[in-house]
């Protein structure tokens, strides 16, 4: 090929066309006369790329690019070139590391690096693979810069050790229905988002953990770039119901219901919470972790078919520390509370010892709980329950007054009385 003279030391020719790849001389002629030279020129194929992954990123750049294509070669001089259209710096090259003749990889450049006033939100820039200026492929690929993702919030911030907790985030960084896959990380576990509710909100699944406790929460849209939103998420068991007082409560409900049990998380990550039947009630937990506290719902709300509240109704009782998982069932039931029709003897000598007699209906209790007496005036006496009409009730009379007979079968609450 004919050479351009650029100065008496250099100059500058063009390949000429070759069938197959290889190395061959190169060789200067001024006229018929050859010069002596050792210099060599490898022919090879061409750079052809395929696909970025990932193929969008942070704008703050340090991605970790896997470029797949055909005909690379292992270099030194081996680099990304990014092109950003319309920046001050329109180019900048990166090393790149050979992986094998179908792949190569490099981290990006951050947008500053184009333009320290660019628009941070979006911007593409145009991917090629070179050894150097004049060897480098034919076609380039399209790199997406965005933000990274941010997150607001995660609901519940608490879930099962074993993993199936189903969380909401919510945050921002992601696209409702477009091609971005967003993923969740959980510690160093990473998961796929279930769904992409909105551009704010999504779901997905909590993983395995190895053991309860805290760990870190972030959002990634690409599996390498995650959000730095420094958000945490607590791993506990599922909680475990030993026993309940009292075991029934009135069809009205606003009966005190106190659980006995473990796995129940002391703190801010939970929200406890029973379930009667389909119908949730706030619960609280005590220091200690092994008891937990709320009241019934009313029976009308939990079972909206019943129409007869003359025999007892049980009902799937659960607790949870986060609203979502929850522990066995046991049952709850709802019972008409007592009546009382009559007391026998109506009056007493003061500063004695007396036996009522007290008949009514649904004088029936949960035999794993004592049945309940008092005058309202002198405090409790001690009850028997004969049958489900018949009580008999030891109680003091302190002094000279008109006082309330009170009753009460579930072992907390009175709940009838006759004076």
């Amino acid at each position: 090929s004919i050479a351009t003279v650029l100065s008496n030391t250099t100059i500058v020719c063009a390949a000429a066309p070759l069938a197959t790849t290889g190395i061959v001389p190169v060789s200067l002629f001024a006229g018929a006369e050859a010069s002596l030279s050792s210099l060599t020129f490898e022919y090879t194929v061409p750079f052809v790329l395929r696909e970025l992954s990932p193929s969008h990123g942070s704008s703050l750049g340090n991605t970790e690019l896997v470029v797949e294509g055909s005909g690379f070669v292992d270099s030194e001089a081996l680099s990304c070139i990014f092109t950003l259209p319309g920046s001050r710096n329109a180019k900048v090259s990166v090393s790149a590391y050979f992986v094998s003749d179908t792949e190569v990889t490099c981290a990006t450049p951050s947008l500053a690096m184009f333009d320290a006033n660019l628009d941070t939100s979006e911007a593409f820039a145009l991917v090629h693979v070179a050894t150097d200026d004049s060897s480098r492929s034919s076609q380039s690929l399209t790199f997406w810069y965005r933000t990274l993702p941010t997150v607001a919030g995660i609901k519940p911030s608490l879930g099962d050790v074993g993993g199936g907790t189903i969380v909401t985030v919510t945050g921002s960084g992601w696209i409702a229905g477009g091609e971005v896959e967003a993923m969740c990380q959980f510690g160093v576990t990473t998961v796929p988002a279930l769904s992409i509710i909105s551009p704010t909100a999504l779901t997905c699944m909590t993983p395995n953990n190895t053991a309860v406790g805290e760990t870190t929460f972030e959002v990634s849209t690409n599996g390498r770039d995650f959000s730095s939103s420094l958000k945490s998420f607590y791993f506990a068991d599922v909680p475990r119901i030993w026993d309940i007082a009292p075991r029934f409560g009135s069809p009205s409900g606003s009966s005190n219901v106190t659980v006995l049990g473990d796995g129940f998380v002391v703190g801010d990550y939970g929200d406890p919470m029973c379930r009667f039947g389909n119908v949730t009630r706030p619960a609280t937990v005590s220091p200690s972790g092994y008891e937990l506290a709320c009241r019934s719902p009313p029976l009308e709300e939990v079972d909206i078919s019943i129409m007869d509240y003359n025999e007892p109704i049980s009902v799937p009782f659960a607790v949870s520390s986060n609203g979502y998982d929850f522990s066995d069932d046991i049952q709850y039931t709802y019972k008409i509370p007592p009546v009382i029709l009559e007391i026998s003897p109506r009056n007493a000598p003061v500063g004695e010892f007396i036996e009522l007699t007290i008949t009514g209906e649904h004088l029936s209790g949960d035999i794993s709980t004592l049945p309940l007496c008092r005058l309202e005036s002198f405090g409790n006496g001690s009850a028997k329950l004969l049958d489900e009409t018949t009580m008999f009730c030891e109680v003091y009379c302190g002094d000279i007054t008109r006082t309330v007979v009170e009753v009460g079968l579930n072992g907390i609450s009175y709940s009838v009385w006759l004076d």
